[in-house]
């Protein structure tokens, strides 16, 4: 795995990769930034260092560090179906430091509304339920999108969903 550190940067870097499907990007699993105002986008691990850093997911998972600053995660987190019917959802992002009142968190939740299984049968399905659940003996916080983890945020209690941006956007 490709790593790009940018650690002693005092400006902003902005890095777009896209390690699934190679189409552009280096294939970074871990990319770290400065003290500048960051802009990363789809890195495995992604740590933004000092600085007001953007941290975007296309398709969830990954492990996001803001670092010092007022930080903005964005995550889309898809539901879809393959092409057998089965249900898919996005992998768990896990951010490790989250602030509230500091850093913004925009979660996207991306589904499919009118679901057409491959027999031809057409489902609707209502738009997701987005709940929050806190572990009270590890202080963390997961933000669920129905049944499946969508955040899970270290060391935050106390959050509320007004804490969170959430878009659902139907398709």
């Amino acid at each position: 795995p490709a790593i790009f550190d940018a650690s002693d940067s005092e400006v902003g870097i902005t890095v777009i990769d896209n390690p699934e499907d190679g189409r552009f990007g280096y294939g970074f699993s871990t990319i770290t930034g400065g003290s500048g105002d960051d802009h990363f986008i789809n890195g495995t691990v992604m740590d933004g260092g000092a600085g007001d850093d953007l941290l975007v997911r296309t398709d969830g998972g990954g492990t996001l560090t803001g670092g010092a600053g007022a930080d903005v995660f964005e995550i889309q987190h898809n539901r879809d179906y393959d092409g057998h019917g089965y249900l898919t959802v996005s992998e768990t992002t896990r951010i490790t430091d989250f602030t509230p009142g500091e850093d913004r968190i925009s979660l996207v939740v991306s589904y499919d509304e009118h679901y057409v299984d491959p027999d031809g049968r057409v489902y609707d399905n209502d738009p997701p339920e987005i709940t929050l659940v806190e572990d009270a003996d590890t202080g963390e916080t997961h933000v669920m999108v129905n049944n499946s983890i969508a955040l899970h945020l270290e060391g935050v209690s106390g959050l509320t969903l007004a804490d969170i941006e959430v878009e659902l956007r139907a398709y």
